[in-house]
């Protein structure tokens, strides 16, 4: 057969596989320690939030491993969830631990926390909903709400910590006695 005529500048190349075009891409543009910073994170990474922001992570971190064991994956995961999906998953796949593909895991592991989370999310609706007013008895003393009270201190404070507001009289005294208007004391120079 006979070559292609390329324009100059431009030399041929035969063609290459995947495997080693993906290699050759790797070795040119991916960090020299990629691999092992990818594996110091899936190490310690942890489930804070959601399964899913979880699983999301910890799959972003193990693609960029190539040779990570289907077990060590496994471990990996489990041992970064929370203890209590971890321990409906070790129920769940018992006997079948060690064989148990990383997907099935992954989707078992997402259906358990949302199943906690929707009865979670039910038990909060159920315990804030407002409860029947008791009744009022009609006889004897009434309970005080002790928030709404307000009690002037001698330093012109209420109880619940603000100022008293100044009147216009108390205004003119301070200002004209070099007074202070936040101590409301007089003869102060700060």
């Amino acid at each position: 057969t006979e070559k292609a005529r390329l324009p100059a500048g431009i030399a041929y190349h035969k063609s290459i596989t995947w495997e080693e075009l993906r290699r050759r891409f790797h070795a040119a543009f991916y960090p020299v320690d990629a691999v092992t910073t990818a594996r110091n994170k899936l190490s310690k990474l942890v489930q804070t939030k959601s399964c899913k922001a979880y699983t999301d992570k910890f799959s972003e971190l193990y693609l960029q491993i190539p040779d990570l064991a289907d077990s060590e994956k496994r471990y990996c995961y489990l041992d970064g969830l929370q203890s209590k999906i971890q321990y409906a998953l070790r129920l769940e796949f018992r006997s079948q631990m060690d064989t148990v593909q990383f997907g099935e895991l992954t989707k078992a592991a997402l259906a358990i926390d949302n199943i906690a989370f929707t009865t979670r999310a039910q038990q909060n609706t159920t315990q804030n909903r407002p409860r029947p007013a008791q009744p009022v008895p009609s006889s004897g003393p009434t309970p005080m709400d002790i928030d709404t009270t307000t009690v002037t201190k001698k330093d012109n404070t209420t109880s619940n910590g603000t100022r008293k507001p100044l009147t216009a009289a108390d205004k003119k005294y301070l200002i004209a006695n070099k007074g202070c208007f936040y101590c409301r004391k007089v003869n102060i120079d700060h």
